[in-house]
């Protein structure tokens, strides 16, 4: 399963480096982006108790205790991941229906949702008047939805800007209480909803209104029945997107809440690779720059730009890395490269280090110091021209 998080001389194949992207890279052998192994085995607890709670629905339907089902299985890694991240009872949630682990993560409990499962009266979510998987919680500032797919996307604009119309106008009763300067209102669809008009409305307006809105698209492969190619222009709803102003996406691997190793491999797109040390001042100021061109939409589709973090030295300034284009922002997926072996393989002389592959894993450009955006470009159209 996929997720999109929207508001995101050497031959060039199967060169790898033990490294992921900055949002999820070990900080240290004892524990992961702060996680230490209690927490860690407290998200393997919830995806499985989320799992487990999937089957035991599916056998009362089965037995005819309860009447309908709606499966989360394979979405639980992003969704435990996002209730780390968010705050219940804090930030705002309008989750969809595969959202159970979501829910488990934020404080519900199991049996808050086997009463939904069965439609008991004392079902805590909607007293039994909804379909299942429906979450609610006003305490924990999760908002049932309804059955009518991407309409909740809608409902969480609005309340983003309410959010934000709050901190602006005084004399509103609460207000301190009841909105926060740096809440996130949280809102999940699967992919096929994407093909609603309110997915793209809720987008006109949240990117207009630059509002704090964190858009999570579960992309499983198929709109209940329908594969994704035949309900999405190209397959991928991210790269739709990505072109929307202000709108930062990210495009993860949603099944693996450890991350996965980012590796530069054969596999016919061309590719830009650029060489960073965090010690290095061109570095420093080339990093902002192109962080500022991705977001905007700068990478062509069809085209990979991997970063590699090599000449690493612990008593030069930006230790570690990753700490470093943490604070920077950078999304690009980065390769770490502590042996420096990366770096040698391409011939590095000096950094920053721009190398351009071409769809063929040839070598077909390098480039050493800052680069600019309209050269950048110019390098990138060789690639895509052949």
């Amino acid at each position: 399963m996929k997720a999109t998080v929207v508001n995101g001389g050497a031959s060039a194949s199967d060169t790898e480096a033990g490294a992921s992207s900055p949002a999820a890279s070990p900080s240290s052998g004892h524990d992961f982006q702060g996680l230490d192994r209690a927490a860690l085995l407290d998200v393997y607890r919830c995806m499985v108790r989320s799992r487990k709670l999937d089957d035991k629905e599916i056998q009362l339907k089965n037995q005819s205790r309860a009447f309908f089902q709606i499966s989360g299985a394979g979405h639980e890694a992003v969704l435990v991941a996002a209730g780390i991240v968010l705050k219940p009872g804090y930030d705002w949630f309008h989750p969809y229906y595969r959202d159970r682990a979501l829910a488990l993560q934020l404080g519900m409990t199991p049996l808050d949702i086997l009463l939904a499962g069965v439609g008991a009266e004392s079902d805590p979510s909607n007293g039994g008047r909804q379909m299942p998987s429906h979450w609610g919680d006003p305490a924990r500032h999760i908002i049932a939805g309804s059955s009518a797919t991407a309409t909740q996307v809608l409902h969480a604009v609005g309340m983003a800007e309410a959010g934000v119309l709050y901190g602006r106008l005084p004399g509103i009763d609460e207000r301190d209480v009841l909105a926060h300067p740096d809440e996130i209102v949280y809102v999940s669809l699967g992919e096929g909803a994407t093909s609603e008009g309110e997915f793209w409305e809720a987008l006109n307006t949240a990117c207009t209104g630059r509002l704090p809105v964190l858009f999570l698209i579960e992309d499983n492969g198929y709109a209940i029945s329908v594969p994704v190619e035949f309900q999405t222009p190209g397959g991928d709803i991210s790269r739709l997107v990505r072109s929307f102003p202000g709108l930062h996406v990210e495009s993860v691997d949603g099944t693996d809440f450890m991350g996965k190793a980012v590796a530069i491999k054969a596999d016919g797109r061309p590719k830009v690779v650029l060489f960073i040390a965090h010690w290095c001042p061109h570095c420093q100021a080339e990093v902002p720059l192109i962080q500022t061109w991705v977001s905007a939409g700068g990478v062509p589709q069809g085209v990979d730009l991997v970063s590699v973090a090599t000449g690493i030295d612990p008593t030069r300034p930006n230790y570690p890395p990753e700490a470093w284009l943490a604070r920077e922002g950078w999304t690009t997926p980065v390769i770490v490269d502590p042996t420096n072996s990366v770096a040698a393989a391409y011939g590095l002389p000096a950094y920053p280090f721009w190398v351009f592959i071409g769809p063929d894993s040839k070598i077909v450009a390098r480039a050493v110091g800052e680069i600019s955006i309209p050269d950048l470009e110019t390098e990138i159209g060789r690639l895509t021209a052949g």
